[in-house]
């Protein structure tokens, strides 16, 4: 049997999620793009410490830190209004499926109930 890189990778995405802290960054989005935002800061301030220009590079790395944070946040947003109407639909579906499964079929015995005296 082989390697299964999506095994893998999703047993290791859930033994990370095990802990409390950061199962709270991934569940909000704003957080998320908090980070996500933290960490290209740095990879701006590693891939242009070289970098001859008329600004210092820690007021480049925040003004394209504020504006890759509002694009980060809204993609987040509407990543988690999408997965929120997934999930809801989903829901729906699986309680008008049992609520049809409980429904009256023709095909039973339909048994009489005798009158009271």
């Amino acid at each position: 049997m082989g390697f299964d890189i999506g095994d893998f990778v999703n047993g290791m995405v859930d033994s990370i999620l095990e802990s409390p802290s950061i199962l709270w960054i991934a569940s909000n989005p704003i957080i998320t793009a908090l980070v996500i935002t933290i960490v290209l800061c740095f990879i701006i301030l590693i891939v242009f410490r070289d970098a001859e220009t008329e600004e210092s590079l820690p007021v480049i790395t925040l003004r394209a830190g504020f504006w890759m944070f509002m694009a980060i946040t809204g993609v987040m947003l509407v990543h988690n209004k999408v997965l929120s109407a997934n999930a809801s639909e989903k829901i729906k579906l699986k309680n008008s499926a049992a609520l049809m499964d409980t429904q009256y079929h023709p095909r039973e015995e339909v048994v009489p109930v005798p009158e009271r005296k």
